[in-house]
């Protein structure tokens, strides 16, 4: 932000909270690309979730003020929430509709794994996790998910291979 005035940054924007939702915006947009990218080159929602889940993880390795943004901004800004709640709902109902996921109500789910995401991501941001993403995070998102044979390990490595190789 060379040569701009913090004035003429802040009147770029109606209100504080449209900037927050203007951030908000950006955070989705990047969410939804990865997701639509993912989805055609993987057609299995269990490992999609896992490649979701693994994205954000290192993305507080990757980009640690994107993750500060994206774990502050979601409870803060309701659409938001919705946005990125509605995406993981339906990668798990696809995976539901698929046989690959148990019969359970996909935005329970949705919400469970991002609780977990969320507070795994905070957690490492602020040191309180090594920064190595474990396979016990792994197949605690599957089970959390809802993921039928979560402890088959086919999944998390297609996972960590898509992910290490976009890394």
């Amino acid at each position: 932000m060379a040569g701009v005035t913090t004035g003429t940054f802040y009147n770029h924007f109606a209100s504080a909270d449209a900037l927050i939702e203007e951030i908000a915006n950006e955070l989705t947009l990047g969410v939804q690309i990865e997701q639509g990218a993912l989805a055609s080159i993987e057609n299995d929602p269990q490992i999609r979730v896992l490649v979701g889940v693994r994205q954000l993880l290192q993305l507080t390795e990757t980009d640690p003020e994107m993750a500060q943004a994206f774990v502050t901004l979601l409870p803060l800004v309701p659409s938001f929430r919705f946005r990125v709640r509605t995406l993981i709902m339906r990668t798990i109902a696809d995976g539901i509709a698929a046989g690959r996921f148990y019969e359970n109500d996909p935005w329970i789910s949705a919400d469970a794994l991002l609780g977990a995401t969320v507070q795994w991501m905070r957690s490492r941001l602020v040191g309180d996790l090594t920064t190595e993403i474990t396979l016990e995070q792994m197949r605690l998102a599957q089970l959390i998910s809802g993921a039928k044979r979560p402890t088959s390990l086919g999944p998390v490595r297609r996972a960590i291979e898509l992910t290490t190789a976009s890394a």
